[in-house]
């Protein structure tokens, strides 16, 4: 068999089995990107139905912004090393292993995030405690009134005047607190709807990214089939032409022995030819010299 054609089947087993690790390796990293996807997605509803409880401070916000926009460069970063050729499964493997990471920490700070209530807990103890203020206003009212009306004379009314006065005080201040409160509650509930539109907005680029990355996946490796089944066509080309020149060699074998034989029958006859024509040379050369004349006389004489 021609050692060209056997170099090129041994350059297409290796050629294959190259083609299939790197299939398997692309269905591995596809898999682990939609997990990546889905946990996002699971984020990504936290973040929503969350939208009227998260209450965090707006650095706490601006690190989950933070996060989101490592979690994407990341992502692109792992897209140009898809995109690159050469010796870089290892790098792909490095910077999903990394977006994993980096989901995972997404997840617990949206988790730390949403758990906390600072500012309900501070609007819920105040509100608990302008009630018992009221209600102790209402009951020095009323021992005013009774002072007032003769029933009970054994206080100085003043005194509880004043101590209305000072209730009303800390009611006044209550009040102010929890109208400034307020202020500052709304202004950021708004930061943190517009800086959770904004990590919907990035997300939702994240989840196009990813598409992008999955579709660039099923690109290469539909790259990768036709060019197995090119690989494989060729070979059976390159079978079919090995196949061919061992049947024409024989064919070729056969004729050249063939013509062997005819030659080495036609070589015989020629010897017997020349052998009996060198015999009737010689025949003729005795009958002229009157080599045959001389020994009948001869034996005549006797």
């Amino acid at each position: 068999m021609d050692s060209a054609y056997i170099e090129i089947l041994d350059t297409n087993k290796e050629l294959r089995k190259e083609l299939e690790n790197e299939i398997a390796e692309n269905k591995l990293k596809d898999k682990k990107l939609k997990s990546l996807s889905r946990e996002l997605e699971i984020c990504y509803r936290t973040l929503s139905h969350q939208d009227s409880t998260i209450l965090a401070h707006e650095d706490e916000i601006e690190s989950l912004k933070s996060e989101i926009k490592s979690l994407k460069q990341r992502l692109h970063k792992a897209l140009q090393d898809l995109q690159q050729k050469g010796d870089v499964s290892t790098a792909q493997d490095i910077h999903i292993l990394r977006l994993e990471d980096k989901v995972d920490q997404l997840k617990k700070r949206i988790r730390e995030i949403t758990d906390k209530k600072l500012f309900g807990s501070q609007i819920n103890s105040s509100l608990m405690a302008l009630p018992d203020i009221l209600r102790n206003i209402g009951t020095a009212l009323d021992q005013v009134e009774n002072y007032i009306d003769g029933v009970d004379t054994t206080f100085n009314p003043k005194n509880t005047l004043n101590g209305i006065r000072i209730s009303l005080t800390t009611v006044r201040g209550h009040m102010q607190r929890h109208a400034q409160d307020a202020i500052n509650l709304q202004g950021q509930l708004n930061t943190a709807h517009n800086l959770l539109n904004n990590a919907n907005r990035q997300i939702n680029n994240f989840f196009n990214d990813m598409a992008n990355v999955r579709n660039e996946c099923l690109r290469r490796a539909q790259l990768l089939t036709i060019a197995y089944n090119n690989e494989a066509n060729e070979r059976r080309r390159w079978w079919q032409i090995a196949q061919e020149r061992q049947t024409n060699g024989q064919r070729m074998a056969f004729r050249k022995q063939n013509r062997i034989n005819i030659l080495v029958r036609e070589k015989a006859v020629l010897q017997i030819l020349a052998r009996r024509r060198k015999a009737e040379e010689t025949w003729q050369n005795l009958i002229g010299h009157g080599y045959l004349i001389d020994t009948k006389n001869g034996r005549q004489g006797n």
